[in-house]
């Protein structure tokens, strides 16, 4: 009811070991009318712990503190200065003596089934919670400390917030803080921040899908309109010593399955530092160690922002040199920004004072280090500024497979940039790119399209392409270039 307090639970303990194949632990679970609104009202859900242990050889229901709704279609309205405060809760899962290949383990602290709208000021508070997973051999987990089946609403100045959470996972197939499913709607100035989170992942035995190690992942679009998106001082650690056997390995801060929509709201992701030591591969897995990656476009209107900044990443592989069975197809990505087209009107992009480090020894894949890469750029009255960062980059490598590549650029376009009517600033200035590498095929550039495919470079009137107080140092053979321009 209205202006009502609700502890649901707080400091409980639970142990439980089962061999039960359909096995189900669920500490609260709402179960929502079709649609249900919550005024005025706080609920709480803290320091709560539980070890959860289970011997399987089938596929196991998902293991939560937390799940609201069981309808995908229902909706549940937090509205009117309502609150849901979860802190300090404790989950660790583990698999033993698997009987056989095949189970999957589903460890979240949250679930949200149905539709959830944020609205009135409300706010959701998800703060300094623990989830742990060991998984074998032939058993993968998945752990996901917050999770949402659909759509998320965050309207009227409201707020999701998470802040100093703690993911860590032993041969876990997945290891995310936060992920949504459906399409999330930011507006009417609201945030979600992820804030000071550490994901951890250690892969040391043969695991059946992918390797995915996030802080956040939409799986489908983000619509942003007069808000905020903030991911600061997060920490992911990826260690990858076992090859997988499916078709993705993923260490990232967000991973941006579909497109981004921004309408005169900001984008900031700043201070987060990536780890990631890679001793093996399999060829056809493409492997990815990059900030942010948005798989389809970002679109940019009316006054929006993109800045990322003081951002770290250390990317080391350390291959097989005798294994010149492993071929080229499985090309390895270093770097901040990769995105298909980018869209900008009347918008701002900023990626500066980011500082990546890639080294590959005994290495024989390709491997592309950048601060920003994409397929194609539409500038109107907009400008995109990338400076004062700096790439270190070392390939000591096999040298006598023909197509082992290494290319370090602070802006590659594999497409066009189009200027248009009013003004367009591209600046790269103050980015200085280390490269020492063996191989002959090294490309090293400050801004540069693709060479084989259809590109051009069209600045229209008032458009302006400013390059200064770049610097090169290389060691090595190559293309090297302040400026590579493509076809046209």
């Amino acid at each position: 009811r209205r202006s009502s307090d609700l502890i649901i639970s707080y400091n409980n303990s639970f142990e439980i070991a089962t061999e039960s194949t359909q096995s189900r632990f669920i500490l609260i679970w709402f179960l929502p009318l079709p649609a249900i609104r919550w005024d005025n009202v706080t609920l709480y859900l803290g320091y709560n712990s539980l070890d959860y242990s289970v011997s399987s050889n089938r596929t196991i229901n998902p293991i939560s503190m937390l799940t609201i709704g069981n309808n995908k279609t229902y909706s549940l309205d937090l509205g009117s200065a309502t609150k849901l405060e979860i802190p300090c809760n404790r989950m660790s899962l583990t698999v033993q003596k698997p009987k056989g290949e095949g189970a999957t383990l589903y460890g979240l602290i949250v679930s949200v089934i149905c539709r959830l709208f944020i609205s009135g000021a409300s706010s959701i508070a998800f703060t300094a919670n623990t989830l742990e997973g060991t998984g074998s051999t032939l058993t993968q987990i998945v752990l996901r400390s917050f999770t949402t089946l659909s759509t998320v609403n965050v309207l009227e100045e409201s707020i999701l917030a998470l802040a100093e959470n703690v993911v860590k996972g032993l041969n876990c197939y997945e290891t995310v803080v936060l992920l949504f499913q459906k399409p999330l709607i930011l507006s009417g100035g609201s945030r979600l921040s992820i804030t000071n989170t550490s994901v951890s992942s250690l892969f040391d035995s043969p695991i059946n899908e992918g390797l995915q190690t996030f802080v956040a992942i939409f799986m489908e679009g983000i619509a942003i309109d007069a808000s905020c998106l903030e991911v600061s001082n997060n920490v992911v650690l990826h260690n990858c010593t076992y090859p997988p056997k499916s078709q993705f390995v993923g260490a990232l801060l967000l991973g941006l399955l579909d497109s981004v929509y921004l309408t005169y709201s900001r984008i900031l992701v700043s201070r987060n530092t990536i780890t990631s030591l890679e001793s093996t591969w399999r060829d056809d897995v493409e492997t990815f160690r990059v900030i942010v990656y948005v798989k389809q476009c970002i679109y940019m209107n009316n006054g929006s922002f993109f800045t990322m900044e003081h951002n770290q990443l250390t990317a080391h592989t350390f291959g097989d040199s005798s294994d010149k069975a492993t071929t080229l197809s499985s090309p390895l990505f270093v770097g901040g920004l990769y995105t298909d087209v980018l869209y900008m009107s009347n918008s701002s992009m900023v990626i500066s004072y980011e500082i990546y480090n890639a080294s590959l020894f005994g290495s024989s894949r390709d491997c592309t280090t950048f601060l920003f890469r994409n397929f194609g750029i539409s500038c109107a009255n907009s400008s995109l500024a990338i400076a004062n960062s700096t790439m270190f980059g070392t390939y000591i490598g096999v040298t006598d497979l023909p197509n082992a590549g290494f290319y370090m650029l602070a802006l590659m376009v594999n497409g066009g940039f189009l200027g248009s009517a009013g003004w367009c600033q591209l600046l790269l200035r103050n980015v200085t790119i280390y490269q020492k590498s063996n191989l002959t095929d090294n490309f090293v550039a400050v801004f540069a399209q693709h060479q084989t495919v259809s590109t051009w470079l069209y600045l229209a009137l008032n458009d302006s392409l400013v390059i200064s107080g770049n610097r090169l140092y290389l060691s090595g053979s190559g293309t090297f270039a302040v400026v590579s321009i493509g076809v046209n």
